[in-house]
């Protein structure tokens, strides 16, 4: 990989990176780049920027949630993922790994899933496909994916070391507090992975064995050698990555979530309290993402004197700004704040709160259940339930004008939350792309022999 290729793939990635390690920070990418810069140096396939971001993201998850570390499907997602790591034919691997783990336990998808793993091996290398599958066995690269893991893990502990004392860049005091603490995780986590990485490389042959039982069985036919003719050539495929999914689960079909969006026709005014119906919060498109944020009735309060409220905010972000909650219902830890609240990724990344007592007065505010959110997130979909009460308050409106400035005034306390990785995430599904017969597109990679 050439500087000028490292450059170009630190660049689309390193802004994403940085917002899930940081989020309030954007402006101090340096750092992102030195880490991003650590992992990409280690992937053979030049641009495969996905292999970085999902290998974070799921190291990340690992650190952060002790019931991840529990899942069998986490470890065989690393090594699917570290699978891109390994020299040669390691984005071949990694891409029959991922088809394979998309495909789960669905034993009739097993004849399809022949098919598709056959068409991206004929196009991202020569040599016999079907032989290549019926011979591939995970094991024999435990060694090789086992060292891969040291070397990442490794590289990643002295990027945030180098991050840590870089004098270059001024670093606020949260955000050496959690790239600490992303670093003793990390640390705890290499030797746990030395233990679950050769058992989750067993899993994952276990799931090619049931495959290629397929070819062995007789009930997918090979390509016969007429395919091959100067008239035709084999069937080719790209493998595809569905970054839409968070619009699919969406979609009407898709069974009921467990709190549904409001529509605008849900809302019923009322005078004295801000009209969400009507602009600046109602696009003229139609489109009201605030009202949609609550599931079910959204009832007119005011909130009395004395009321204690709460608001979850970064080190830049508005403390007098619209969401809150009742001060006794704070949200336990970050988990419960994203589950029940249904903060997305995408929202906020916390790292703060503020609480506020209610003036003399009171405030005007809707409050009424937050609805479940979907979205794309690193390495997946996410899925928030929500269901928890929440508070929307316009500071700019009516009564509640006489609070605004002293909400913006409010100093904020560290939430506790060292770090937020994606919580309800659904891997992002994986797919072959078929080229037409008269597509010619170049072969990402090659191995010698009868391998692809």
């Amino acid at each position: 990989m050439t500087a000028a290729d490292k450059k170009s793939v630190v660049s689309e990635v390193g802004s994403w990176i940085w917002g899930t390690i940081e989020g309030g920070f954007n402006e101090q990418q340096s750092i992102s780049q030195i880490i991003v810069d650590a992992a990409i140096g280690m992937i053979p396939v030049v641009g495969d920027i996905t292999a970085v971001r999902d290998l974070i993201a799921i190291i990340l998850q690992l650190i952060q949630d002790p019931e991840k570390r529990k899942s069998k499907l986490a470890w065989i997602l690393l090594v699917v993922l570290l699978l891109a790591l390994l020299p040669v034919a390691g984005g071949i691997l990694k891409g029959v790994g991922k088809l394979i783990l998309d495909a789960g336990e669905d034993v009739a998808r097993h004849g399809e899933l022949v098919q598709k793993i056959v068409d991206l091996l004929n196009h991202v290398g020569k040599g016999n496909a079907v032989k290549f599958l019926k011979e591939l066995d995970f094991e024999k690269y435990t060694g090789d994916i086992v060292s891969a893991w040291r070397k990442l893990a490794q590289q990643l502990d002295n990027a945030i070391t180098s991050v840590l004392g870089h004098v270059r860049v001024v670093i606020p005091d949260a955000m050496i507090a959690r790239l600490k603490s992303i670093q003793a995780g990390l640390r705890d986590l290499k030797d746990l992975a030395e233990q679950m990485i050769p058992d989750a490389i067993k899993d994952l042959n276990s799931r090619l064995k049931a495959i290629q039982q397929h070819l062995y069985d007789g009930t997918w036919h090979e390509i016969p050698a007429a395919a091959t003719a100067s008239k035709t050539r084999e069937a080719e495929a790209r493998l595809l990555e569905k970054e839409t999914d968070a619009k699919k689960l969406a979609a009407p079909e898709v069974p009921p979530v467990a709190f549904p969006k409001n529509a605008i026709t849900d809302f019923h005014p009322v005078e004295g309290w801000p009209n969400l119906s009507l602009p600046p919060w109602t696009k003229p498109d139609g489109t009201n993402i605030f009202i949609a944020s609550f599931s079910g009735p959204i009832e007119a309060i005011t909130l009395q004197e004395g009321t204690k409220i709460r608001r979850v905010v970064t080190e830049t972000s508005n403390t007098a700004g619209l969401n809150w909650m009742l001060a006794e219902e704070f949200a336990q830890d970050g988990k419960a704040w994203r589950e029940q609240w249904a903060v997305l990724d995408s929202f906020s990344t916390n790292g703060f709160y503020v609480e506020f007592t209610v003036p003399p007065g009171g405030l005007n505010v809707w409050v009424g259940k937050a609805s479940t959110q979907i979205g794309n997130t690193a390495g997946g979909v996410q899925q928030l339930s929500g269901g928890a009460t929440q508070i929307f308050i316009d500071f700019t409106f009516g009564v509640n004008l006489q609070a605004q400035e002293a909400a913006k005034a409010l100093p904020r306390i560290p939430t506790g939350w060292t770090f937020d990785v994606p919580i309800g995430v659904t891997p992002m599904s994986v797919d072959v792309e078929s080229l037409s017969p008269d597509e010619v597109e170049p072969r990402t990679s090659s191995t010698s022999g009868d391998a692809p």
